[in-house]
């Protein structure tokens, strides 16, 4: 039996849209994440209020929205304000410890023939 040699096709440069498209995909990826991420910092807060048990989670937030539901709009509004400051710090604070995850997706390092490692593009 004989066996043809595999031969490799000559890969082909990638485009800019090619590179665009990858880059945009795997940003939106990293943004979503860090987005869960927070979700489950607030779900870990309720959580912990709640002493770790769905019940005492269901609890807290039946008397968190109670509260805000019967605020005025000023003291909602603030609330608001308080809510999304918050969540913009831990998002930032997250993003700033993930961000060697996205530089490594966007600059890959690359290995040199002597064992040495360089970012890509230099």
């Amino acid at each position: 039996m004989t066996t043809q040699p595999l031969h490799k096709s000559p890969r082909k440069a990638e485009s800019p849209l090619e590179t665009a498209c990858y880059v945009t995909l795997r940003l939106c990826g990293w943004l979503a994440v860090c987005a869960a991420f927070v979700t489950a910092c607030w779900t870990l807060f309720f959580a912990a209020l709640g002493d770790f048990s769905f019940a005492g989670l269901v609890l807290h937030l039946d008397n968190f929205t109670s509260r805000y539901i019967g605020a005025d709009p000023l003291r909602q509004a603030a609330f608001r304000a308080q809510f999304w400051l918050a969540s913009g710090a831990l998002f930032l604070v997250v993003a700033v410890l993930r961000l060697p995850a996205l530089i490594q997706f966007i600059a890959p390092i690359k290995e040199r023939p002597d064992g040495q490692e360089r970012p890509a593009g230099r």
